[in-house]
């Protein structure tokens, strides 16, 4: 499919009312713009939203932060395990009745910190000890590798929203081209009709409601210029680009999916690589390594916090469960609509050829005087409107399948 531009000026619209001549119909002239004109491709687009994106750039200065604080953690949760030797041993010297000055000084700090007696407090040694060297680090980590998966996540994201602009713009500006041929002919059309009426052979009635529809036609075809220039300026925005700059979006026409794919290998490619589960599973790996090391502290377990411990652990397993159920569900709404693409597809490409095919006939039957020029031209109008559906059903086969890659991690390429 070839690259195609439309060029957007304003059409002056006149009511069509009784037998007006079709040259009142007047058309502006496009303004120029002196900008130089943007030529880009759909990776090019995408790396331009990518670079432009906030998000992304705060999640790489969030991913740096999280870096300097797992160091730290882990910093602090050394010293807070020698401390915690450092009790031990002192606890030790201390019921040994140790008598050096250094070693009576380290008792008295420790004394100061769990009171005149030395006792073991196994909640006091895992607040104070165990949670900054054991727990506090991996948690710091569990956070660490999560923005890890949110910066491809959020990339994904981008990608996702330019490539559904850039397809839009390009059906609009195809849909465009057609629309105004479709006019063209319809012009032709309604100049036969005229001169017919003037020899009684078309009524007045026929040749009024062609106008209307000509009418419509041009009203249509002003709402999706209009349509388009405001989708061009969110697409520049997105891009970071300046409302003002032209561009010319390089059309990468029907991105067909060549090998079959299946409900089931979409889910199970989602299931093992998307990150929102990935996300799940650490924060059930983070509260398992908590009960673990809990557990060999705080001995009962019938304890609150072991209680609430193994609450949070349930409720982590069961929000990823609940995950997995509504991934499996998108995709299947998502595989559902591409498979009904894919019918779209077909049936469009179909009517196109059958269209042409009979266009063609026409023509033939035209030359041996079987048929009128307006039989041609209905013939015509009806392949433009094959050629409009069969724009939109490859708009829409691109975009779906753009929407099964972003939600199982690009299991289509």
């Amino acid at each position: 499919m070839k690259t195609r531009y439309v060029t957007i000026g304003l059409l002056a619209i006149s009511l069509m009312i009784g037998g007006m001549p079709l040259s009142s119909y007047a058309t502006e002239t496009p303004s120029v713009t002196t900008e130089a004109v943007q030529t880009l491709s759909m990776d090019a687009a995408i790396q331009k939203a990518t670079d432009y994106s906030m998000m992304i750039r705060q999640i790489k200065n969030a991913k740096e932060k999280a870096m300097k604080g797992y160091s730290q953690a882990e910093n602090g949760g050394a010293k807070a395990g020698a401390q915690l030797d450092d009790y031990l041993a002192y606890q030790n010297l201390y019921y040994a009745g140790a008598d050096d000055p250094v070693e009576v000084m380290a008792l008295e700090v420790f004394k100061a910190m769990f009171g005149p007696q030395p006792i073991l407090n196994f909640e006091q040694m895992y607040d104070n000890f165990v949670i900054p060297s054991e727990v506090a680090p991996y948690q710091v980590y569990v956070q660490f590798q999560g923005l890890k998966i949110d910066e491809p996540n959020a990339i994904s994201a981008v990608e996702y929203q330019t490539k559904q602009m850039y397809y839009g713009i390009l059906s609009y500006q195809h849909s465009l081209l057609l629309m105004q041929d479709s006019n063209c002919i319809t012009t032709k059309k309604i100049k036969e009709m005229e001169l017919k009426y003037s020899v009684g052979q078309v009524s007045r009635v026929a040749l009024e409601a062609e106008r209307l529809n000509y009418t419509k036609s041009l009203l249509e075809l002003e709402k999706q210029k209009q349509d388009l220039k405001v989708l061009e300026a969110q697409f520049k925005g997105l891009l970071g680009l300046s409302e003002n700059t032209p561009l010319k979006l390089v059309d990468p026409g029907l991105l067909l999916v060549k090998e079959p794919v299946s409900y089931e290998s979409l889910v199970d490619k989602a299931i093992k690589d998307r990150g929102d589960l990935k996300k799940s599973q650490f924060a059930i790996d983070n509260i398992v390594h908590e009960v673990k090391i809990m557990s060999q502290y705080l001995k009962d377990p019938q304890s609150d916090r072991r209680v609430d411990a193994d609450q949070r652990l349930l409720d982590a397993k069961l929000a990823k469960a609940n995950l997995e159920n509504e991934i499996r569900a998108e995709i299947l709404d998502a595989y559902n609509s591409f498979k009904q693409t894919e019918a779209q597809l077909e049936i469009s490409k179909k009517k196109v050829e059958l269209s042409e095919k009979q266009l063609t006939r026409m023509k033939q039957l035209l030359k041996t005087g079987y048929v009128k020029n307006l039989d041609v031209y209905s013939v015509e109008l009806q392949l433009q409107s094959s050629k409009l559906s069969y724009e939109s059903a490859v708009y829409n086969y691109n975009k779906q399948a753009d929407a099964i890659n972003r939600i199982t991690d690009h299991a289509l390429n």
